[in-house]
Order: C-alpha cells, then structure tokens, then sequence
C-alpha cells in the first residue's frame, strides 16, 4: 500500500472519482447508485457538501488520494453524526483497483482516530455504527477486526456496533 492522503470532498472531486465509480462491482455491496454522468456525480457531491438539512445531523466526507495533487483516487470515507443519539454512522468506499492492499483498514483507522480526536470534544460520541452487506465478507472481517460488534439486521444487511 502507498501513503495516502484524505482530502474533505469537495464537487471538483467528481472529475476524479468518476472513472472509478464506473465499475459495477462496487455496487455489489453498497446501496448508492452508479451515477451515468459527471455532472450527475457533481449534483450528488453537492448535497453532500451542503450537509444535511436537519439540525441533529452532521455529515463529513472525504475523498482518499494517493497524493497530495489529487489525481489518484482511493476511495470515499463518510461519517454521519447524530447528535441527539450520540453516535455516528461510518462508511467506506475503495474503489476496485485499490482492494485487499490494506487502504480499507488505514482509511477506518483514520476516520475512528480523526472522530476520536476532532468530534468527540466537542459531541459527546458514545458509539460509531455500521451497516454491511452480508455477503461482504471482507468487510465485516474489517469490521470486526476495529472491534465492532454484530448488534443485528436490517434487510440484507447486518448492523455493527462499537462503543467508544
């Protein structure tokens, strides 16, 4: 695995990620949509980079570079923070040419640490959640190895849970 950087997604990114995100079997285990054009990935990156709506939520998101002049794409990291519940869902994306090189486990690394160290001053963060595909066995093994637990199920997806 390369070093790589994370970079606060902005709209430009989608000139990057497009390509990347043109690969059908990322969404073998994800539930987004692969978006047909550029501009369709631009109004997406905009409502994300707007934030959310509602007063209790704070969405952060990243886009994962190879190198500081962003020109190789990783992957996404997300974090949804709901206040009132005091816990945050987390997400992750590498993209295809990137995976089984140890990228998803130093970009969950990063983003518990940078929750730990940034957020959790200032919102007290009881719990960080995520939402796997079942079949996704690389994944929950990911999971599992940054000591969440399977707190149950939600369609085709289990539910992991660590406490922080």
């Amino acid at each position: 695995m390369k070093p790589f950087k994370v970079f606060t997604l902005c709209v430009d990114d989608a000139e990057q990620t497009f390509q990347a995100l043109q690969d059908k079997d990322i969404y073998h285990f994800i539930s987004d949509v692969q978006y047909q054009t550029i501009n369709e990935l631009k109004e997406r990156y905009t409502f994300l980079v707007n934030g959310s709506l509602n007063s209790n939520e704070t969405w952060l998101n990243w886009v994962i570079y190879q190198d500081d002049t962003k020109t190789v794409p990783v992957g996404t990291i997300q974090a949804t923070i709901l206040k009132d519940e005091q816990k945050t869902y987390v997400g992750y994306v590498i993209f295809k040419e990137f995976w089984n090189q140890g990228y998803g486990t130093a970009a969950l690394n990063w983003l518990i640490q940078f929750l730990i160290e940034n957020i959790n001053i200032n919102i007290n963060i009881k719990s960080l959640e995520a939402s796997v595909d079942m079949r996704n066995t690389y994944s929950i093994r990911l999971l599992e190895k940054f000591l969440f637990e399977r707190v149950g199920t939600d369609g085709g997806d289990f539910i992991y849970r660590r406490d922080l």
